[in-house]
């Protein structure tokens, strides 16, 4: 990867980890399914607006948006609403090994050994970090995320295929998603949550943490996300991925007042120590 690449992947996995702390506490105002809707009918109308809409088939476009977001955050976010940052979040990491392994299964792509050995000791820390669900209930919300990133792995492969055919590049693709995945998750949201209570009630701050979910985390960090994956292969995109955990982490002690155990700072040091490795051997 060329170094501007570099950067901007390392920059979008800060963007990433913050935007999951205030997804959590956008939750704590609206609804999960409808926090979502908002998050890419925002993103969908900034990114149309300075792009044109893609080649691809509408079908195509249909399939991609409903494995790559509708469904995957529909369950994501109704997970995040039931559990803390640093648990989804770590949970959230099972996309990079799980993009690897359909990348060299579907696309034929092969990382190298070092990017295997490394996602092996990024997990280790994900283990240290995570751990088992503390509190009696939350296995359902962690299975709900564990199946939103094994669909959005399905996604991201559909994407990465759509790009590489030269149907429209990485952001228009995004735009165009987000716009027809936002109403199929605002019906969602109609039908299970009753989210207009919510929404009347909401508070300036949680709109605003709203308009940093649609423009700052996707329109930007899942924008750079989509170009990077049609420019390079999966398997030396995805391991930066990896240090969104560190950047949420973080962000939960600044933000949400969260403290950090000794487990949570060593399992932080092997994830740096995977990707660097991962990185290094792509």
């Amino acid at each position: 990867m060329h170094r501007k690449d570099i950067a901007l992947a390392l920059l979008l996995s800060l963007v990433l980890g913050a935007g999951w702390v205030l997804g959590k506490t956008a939750t704590d105002s609206f609804p999960p399914i409808f926090t979502a809707a908002l998050r890419f009918c925002i993103a969908g109308l900034a990114i149309r607006a300075v792009t044109r809409w893609p080649r691809a088939p509408f079908r195509a476009i249909l399939i991609a948006s409903t494995c790559a977001i509708s469904l995957p955050y529909s369950l994501s976010y109704i997970g995040l609403s039931r559990l803390d940052v640093s648990t989804t979040v770590m949970l959230v990491q099972l996309e990079a090994p799980l993009l690897l392994i359909l990348s060299a299964l579907w696309l034929g792509e092969h990382p190298s050994r070092a990017a295997w050995t490394g996602i092996a000791l990024t997990l280790a820390g994900v283990a240290l970090v995570a751990g088992p669900p503390g509190a009696a209930g939350q296995g359902a919300a962690v299975g709900l995320v564990v199946l939103s990133m094994m669909i959005w792995a399905v996604g991201q492969i559909l994407v990465r295929k759509l790009g590489l055919g030269g149907q429209g590049s990485g952001f228009a693709l995004l735009g165009a998603m987000s716009l027809v995945a936002a109403p199929q998750l605002l019906l969602a949201s109609l039908l299970l949550e009753a989210p207009m209570p919510a929404a009347a009630a909401a508070t300036l701050l949680a709109w605003a943490q709203l308009g940093y979910l649609g423009l700052a985390m996707t329109a930007f960090g899942v924008g750079s996300w989509y170009a990077l994956i049609v420019r390079y292969p999966l398997h030396r995109v995805a391991p930066y991925l990896l240090l969104v955990p560190v950047w949420s982490l973080l962000g939960g002690v600044l933000l949400l007042g969260e403290t950090l155990s000794t487990l949570t700072l060593i399992g932080g040091g092997l994830i740096l120590a995977g990707v660097a490795l991962a990185t290094r051997g792509v």
